[in-house]
């Protein structure tokens, strides 16, 4: 039975590498590393950090040309014993801080912040996201471990609730907006009870219409004034006499 122990270096010290996924960077492309054969990076790729005294090494694999690729295209990865890589990496004083707490779509994602040589930014970022099936927060809380105690880089902590109910908020709004403006051009619609249509017999609506006909009010009782009864008597009699 294979024992399931970390990958220890020739000295028995505990390999300080993280597998993550470089998902995207904000450095200008003239300050971003090319391969021996002068490869560019193409985003998102796998990476490899090793957190060192002094700093972070970073390979990147190489997969250019990857969207001419078959369905059955397997991109090469670390497992391999001489991948295509591009590699760069930075001093520790160079490295502003570590974001983490945050997620891309359902994957946690760590934010590096390098101090920005020209100084006409605050610094510019690499986001990493952990694509592991299993336990992809495993390997953000290794990155934030090693950084913390062999490089001394501030750790900031971000909420993820927050950044999804920014996300969320972004995406409902103009729903809500453009509901309120279908409501608003419906209110300005006349009532179906003030329009309507003429019908056959000239507009005279029948007995059932009337009565369906919610502007239709009662008709007035008919009202009979007697103002003298014994006139009425009278021409009863007179009325009588004559048969």
């Amino acid at each position: 039975m294979q024992a399931l122990e970390p990958r220890t270096s020739e000295d028995g010290e505990p390999l300080s590498e993280v597998l993550l996924q470089l998902y995207k960077t904000n450095f200008p492309q003239r300050y971003l590393p090319k391969g021996a054969n002068g490869e560019r990076l193409d985003l998102p790729a796998s990476a490899r950090l090793t957190i060192g005294e002094q700093g972070i090494k970073i390979d990147v694999i190489i997969e250019e040309g990857r969207g001419y690729y078959g369905s059955d295209y397997e991109p090469p990865d670390f497992a391999e014993v001489d991948p295509p890589i591009i590699t760069f990496g930075f001093h520790r004083d160079k490295i502003l801080r570590l974001v983490v707490g945050g997620r891309n779509h359902s994957h946690p994602i760590a934010i590096l912040v390098i101090a920005d040589p020209t100084e006409v930014d605050e610094g510019f970022t690499l986001t990493f996201a952990s694509t592991d099936s299993n336990n992809p927060n495993w390997h953000i809380m290794k990155l934030t471990k090693h950084v913390r105690e062999r490089l001394g880089v501030t750790i900031e902590e971000v909420s993820a609730h927050a950044t999804g109910n920014r996300r969320r908020s972004f995406l409902i709004r103009p729903c809500a907006y453009a509901r309120w403006l279908i409501f608003g051009w419906m209110a300005q619609l006349p009532h179906p009870s003030s329009e309507r249509e003429p019908t056959h017999n000239g507009g005279i609506l029948n007995s059932r219409e009337f009565m369906n006909d919610p502007s239709s009010k009662p008709l007035p009782e008919l009202e009979m004034e007697i103002t003298n009864t014994d006139d009425l008597n009278t021409a009863k009699e007179n009325n009588l006499s004559r048969l």
